[in-house]
């Protein structure tokens, strides 16, 4: 004779299906550094990786400025934190701010353990007294957490 399904049989079927689940956990915390319109892009990003993905962020970017991609994707680096799964990503672009919006998407993670996410950033204008970079001049150290 066959048990009766009942709701609370169902109920701990799925919590023992979801115990035996593997988690993954990938953060991507919020932009840092100075964004200013007539001057390269160089911000940094916090990410705590997936144990998995401890070896090394697969990251990607689009970079917008105002409605228009910018040609050359964004050249981004990981920089590894002193216990490996976290740190951050160094984003660049050579090509000068010149919207009063700028939007990137950035992909984190290798596989089908990845996560995406869009900012939009808003650049000021600099200060009078702040001299302006030289061309082929090499990008200033991004501003750290």
């Amino acid at each position: 004779m066959l048990h009766p399904v009942t709701f609370r049989t169902l109920a701990l079927a799925a919590c023992g299906w979801l115990l035996a689940c593997e988690v993954s956990a990938l953060t991507l915390g919020q932009p840092r550094g100075a964004l200013l319109i007539g001057r390269a892009l160089d911000v940094t990003l916090p990410v705590t990786l997936d144990a998995a993905d401890a070896q090394g962020a697969c990251a990607s970017g689009e970079l917008f400025y105002g409605d228009t991609a910018v040609s050359r994707p964004p050249e981004i680096r990981w920089l590894p934190g002193p216990n490996g799964r976290e740190g951050v990503l160094r984003i660049m672009s050579p090509t000068l701010v010149d919207e009063p919006t700028v939007s990137l998407n950035v992909r984190v993670g290798c596989g089908a353990n990845s996560a995406s996410r869009r900012y939009v950033l808003l650049p000021e204008v600099p200060r009078a007294s702040e001299p302006a970079p030289l061309p082929g001049q090499p990008l200033p150290p991004a501003v750290g957490p």
